[in-house]
């Protein structure tokens, strides 16, 4: 059995390093799901008997603090992903703390250093590596620089805590040879590299505070050496503390310092120095639930109200905070911060305590450094980025931790007790009923040699008792003879009692307190045994539901479903992902598969609008805090012709998407419906409404922050209708403010592009209302507008040099023309 989970353990092992370096919700619960079987495995096979601790106790109290926290989420699809990592990383906590040998932990770590050098080294000669995450991820980038990673944090930090973890095994596994341990000591050098080029000042940062936490221990085992070499090594290891505090202290001067000077420089937070922005957002969020949070990854939604105005519209959505404190401040409130604290402070103790009390190095030594090592590297990294949303790193990190708790296997303590009764049982102590027979047989036999020598002292008296004596002598003989008979009649009562004993200590009556005591023992033995399969059995049905329900998107590559999606090339998916949704409803599915109905009835199919409003109302159902599903449904209404509908969803999505208008263009989509509703009144004759209309949807499409052609383009539209109903209805004066508002407002190559034809459709407006006014007999009028015509005309051929356009030529010819009759005429 125990075979069976080492294979369980690589495939999940491959199935992490490989697929499950990104943030994607059906290869973390394939991940769970195959720790999970592993717990199940070894609990089967009566490999998990280790007794729980003090500092289990703690563990399930934090679990049920921030489980209740998860169950009772505003948005459970949101929570249950917080839910299942956690649940993940509880199994790895408790199968860290099992007995494995040290070569498979080296050789591993040392396997996932050697990959990612390989795919690193690659990438940077710029050979395309292929990635396994491409066959289940269609957006997986082949050609960065991360290795098997898809970020510079997520490489860093891994291998931050692997290279300490690999020196500890180098420095501290002195029960193996000594070949392998230099061979993972250049190993751990290598993954220091790789911390380095990743990019990632918070993983040196990390890497260096943990190398000042690996001084004192190191100082205290130089205890032993001899006078000159332990000088030698104490100031190596001075030397060394002094540069690591150096290298950590500038690296976060120069970091923090270059980004607050950015900030105070030009107001706005740049690509560098977001984190700033997002860890306000997640102070405000506090605020407003300081005791318990607002529930499980509500800053993910929450952080769209408190958008720090540093930050420009266009960053990246703030999904995390960057900063693992205030993330769960944020979201689990003061309660589930002081909770954190303290289990990651208890573990750290135990471990610094385990190996400053050790008086020489045991096998468990690596494992308490480099879980203390590695704990600190994760919880100073923790500072400015999210490792624990990441299930490598998260794994990695969970690891550590359990070796920090420690473990004590079930047979090494039996061992321990059986020796332990051998040196009780040469004291005399574990036998002490044969030796306190004897001492009282001892005693038995001097009270009757005193009792013999009493009795001679009163035979041999004087000669005028000699006849009393010699009377009284035959009756004491008589007596004795009577004691001597008692006695043996005791002697023998005592020897039925023994055997009576005898008999019930072999029906397990007469040693009942000792069997009470070896089951209370074995219960305790089986306590991590318990709280494993309990964990893995519900973590596996849980996770085992998630992977089957995801299984037709990760044949169809859509291992991620978060982040920026379009239909548009994916209509064949929604089979897919109808019958995802139908396994496990799921707020992303719904909202793509009401994408896919929006795109096909874009292209006309009439029957889809029913079915993309009944999808996007299920997928907001499930999170009314998204705003995609909201605009998109605002859009929806727009196209339909339902504009109070329309306005009714704009309004709601406001609160989330205006402060990110460059990512959602919120108020583009918002002029847009001014525009159609500015149509509908032109059609109506509503020429006031519809001028009204037109004039809020370029004020509005210009309040925004997204890109500025677009916005650009509406406003220019918006003022070429404004201007070409003002002719329409002979109102002059006012197009000629209209159109120099206009060349004010606009860029001019926004004006002169040539797919827009502005200076075309305004002569010909103009060519229109002065043919009217000529056949109206008003000479004069006509003029001025013909004249208006032609200098439209003659612009529109210099910006579109070498299109001919025969419809035009021939107005500029007639307006001519017109102009030279009414020359002619006088005017």
């Amino acid at each position: 059995m125990q075979i069976i989970g080492k294979i369980v353990g690589l495939i999940a092992l491959a199935i992490v390093v490989s697929c499950g370096l990104t943030l994607s919700w059906p290869l973390l619960a394939l991940s769970v799901f195959c720790v999970a079987l592993i717990g199940l495995l070894l609990v089967v096979g009566g490999h998990s008997d280790v007794r729980l601790k003090r500092v289990d106790w703690l563990v399930l109290c934090v679990i049920g603090y921030f489980s209740y926290r998860m169950f009772f989420s505003p948005v459970w699809d949101l929570a249950k992903e917080d839910l299942m990592l956690m649940a993940g990383g509880v199994i790895v906590y408790y199968l860290s703390r099992l007995r494995w040998p040290s070569r498979g932990w080296a050789i591993v770590f040392s396997s996932c250093v050697v990959v990612n050098l390989m795919v690193y080294i690659l990438q940077m000669t710029g050979v395309v590596v292929w990635l396994p995450l491409g066959l289940v991820d269609e957006f997986t980038s082949q050609t960065a620089s991360f290795g098997l990673f898809q970020d510079y944090g997520a490489l860093g930090n891994a291998m931050a805590v692997i290279s300490v973890v690999l020196f500890s095994f180098a420095h501290c596994a002195r029960h193996v040879g000594k070949r392998l341990r230099w061979i993972v000591g250049l190993i751990s050098v290598l993954a220091l590299v790789l911390v380095f080029f990743s990019g990632s000042r918070s993983a040196v940062i990390s890497v260096a505070m943990a190398g000042g936490v690996m001084v004192p221990v190191l100082w205290l085992r130089t205890a032993g050496l001899d006078v000159h070499l332990r000088r030698r090594a104490r100031l190596l290891l001075a030397g060394g503390a002094c540069c690591a505090a150096v290298l950590a202290a500038s690296l976060s001067l120069m970091t923090f310092a270059e980004r607050d000077g950015k900030v105070l420089q030009t107001g706005v937070a740049t690509e560098s120095n977001i984190r700033q922005g997002y860890w306000g957002m997640a102070v405000d969020q506090w605020q407003q639930a300081p005791v318990l949070g607002q529930g499980a990854r509500t800053y993910s939604y929450k952080s769209n109200e408190f958008w720090e105005g540093i930050l420009a519209s266009h960053e990246a959505s703030p999904e995390f905070v960057h900063n693992e404190y205030l993330q769960v401040l944020a979201d689990y409130g003061l309660v589930g911060l002081v909770m954190l604290l303290i289990l990651l402070g208890t573990h750290w103790f135990i471990a610094l305590r385990s190996l400053l009390l050790e008086d020489k190095v045991s096998r468990r030594s690596w494992m308490r450094l480099a879980g203390l090592l590695g704990v600190t590297v994760v919880m100073v990294h923790s500072f400015t980025d999210f490792p624990l949303r990441l299930p490598f790193n998260m794994f990695l990190a969970t690891v550590c931790l359990g070796w920090c708790a420690g473990g004590e296997e079930r047979g090494k303590r039996k061992e321990g007790n059986k020796e332990r009764g051998e040196r009780l049982k040469e004291k005399g102590q574990d036998d002490g009923g044969e030796v306190r027979g004897e001492r009282l047989k001892e005693k038995g036999a001097r009270k009757s040699s005193e009792f013999r020598v009493q009795c001679s002292d009163l035979g041999d008296g004087t000669k005028k008792n000699k006849e009393r004596g010699e009377r009284l002598e035959g009756k004491g003989v008589r007596k004795s003879s009577e004691f001597r008979v008692q006695c043996s009649d005791v002697d023998d009562e005592t020897k039925k009692n023994k055997e009576r004993g005898e008999r019930l200590k072999e029906k397990g009556q007469g040693d009942g307190t000792k069997k009470n005591k070896e089951r209370g023992e074995r219960i305790k033995d089986r306590g991590l045994a318990v709280v494993l399969m309990l964990f893995s059995a519900g973590v596996a049905v849980f996770a085992g539901r998630e992977v089957w329900a995801a299984a037709p998107l990760l044949v169809e590559k859509q291992a991620r479903e978060g982040g920026a999606w379009s239909p548009v090339g994916h209509e064949g998916l929604l089979e897919s992902y109808t019958l995802a949704n139908e396994r496990s409803a799921d707020f992303r599915r719904s909202q793509r598969i009401a994408q896919i109905y929006h795109l096909n009835y874009a292209q006309g199919d009439e029957t889809a609008l029913v079915m993309a409003e009944m999808f996007y109302k299920e997928s907001l159902g499930r999170h009314p805090y998204n705003p995609v599903p909201l605009l998109n449904l605002a859009n929806l209404y727009r196209d339909a012709g339902r504009y109070a509908a329309a306005e009714i969803y704009y309004d709601r999505a406001e609160p989330y998407v205006a402060a990110r208008d460059w990512s959602f263009k919120y108020y583009t989509h918002l002029s847009e419906l001014k525009i159609a509703q500015g149509e509908r009144a032109y059609a109506k004759g509503e020429f006031d409404a519809a001028d009204l209309f037109l004039a809020e949807a370029s004020e509005t499409a210009m309040s925004g922050q997204s890109a500025s052609q677009p916005r650009q383009q509406i406003q220019r539209d918006c003022y070429v209708a404004r201007v070409r109903m003002a002719v329409e209805q002979g109102e002059y004066e006012k197009t000629d403010a209209l159109w120099a508002e206009a060349r004010k407002q606009v860029k001019p190559w926004i004006l002169r592009e040539k797919e827009a034809m502005v200076y075309l459709v305004l002569g010909n407006a103009y060519f229109e209302a002065a043919s009217a006014e000529w056949k109206e007999r008003k000479p004069e009028l006509a003029k001025q507008l013909f004249l208006k015509a032609q200098k439209f005309y003659k612009r529109d051929v210099s910006i579109r040099n070498g299109v001919a356009d025969e419809k035009r030529d021939e107005r500029f010819e007639f307006a001519e023309k017109a102009l030279e009759v009414l020359k002619a005429g006088g005017f």
